[in-house]
C-alpha cells in the first residue's frame, strides 16, 4: 500500500511495556506524551539544557520524534509547492514477508 505524507492524519504511538496505543491528530503532534498514559513507562523525555553531553535514550527518542514531526509537516508544506511528492509504501499485510515491491527503473539514453 502507498499513502502520500498528506495523507497522514495521526501518530500512534504504542508502550512497549503494557500495548496501550494512543493516537495523536497531526495538530497535536507538538504535544506527545513523554510517558505512557496508562502505566506511566517512560517513552521520552525533554532534553534538561542544551549544554547537556550526555543523553539518554528517552532523551535522544524525544529529539528525533521532535525532528520527525518537523521534517514530516516542512515536507507536506514544500508538496504543494513542487514538482513531485513523497510517499510511503507499506507492507501488505496479505503479501508474503519475503515479496518486495516492483521496482522502477529509468534508464538514462
Amino acid at each position: 500500500m502507498t499513502f502520500e505524507l498528506d495523507e497522514i492524519r495521526a501518530v500512534l504511538l504504542r508502550c512497549s511495556e503494557c500495548r496501550t496505543e494512543v493516537s495523536f491528530p497531526r495538530i497535536r503532534w507538538a504535544n506527545l506524551p513523554e510517558r505512557c498514559p496508562n502505566c506511566g513507562a517512560v517513552w521520552m523525555q525533554a532534553p534538561l539544557s542544551e549544554l547537556n553531553a550526555s543523553e539518554n535514550e528517552a532523551t535522544r527518542a524525544f529529539k528525533a520524534v521532535k525532528a520527525f514531526r518537523e521534517a514530516l509537516q516542512a515536507l507536506i508544506g514544500l508538496s504543494r509547492a513542487t514538482g513531485f511528492t513523497i510517499g510511503l509504501e507499506t507492507k501488505d499485510a496479505d503479501a508474503p514477508a519475503e515479496q518486495a515491491a516492483p521496482q522502477t527503473q529509468s534508464s538514462a539514453m
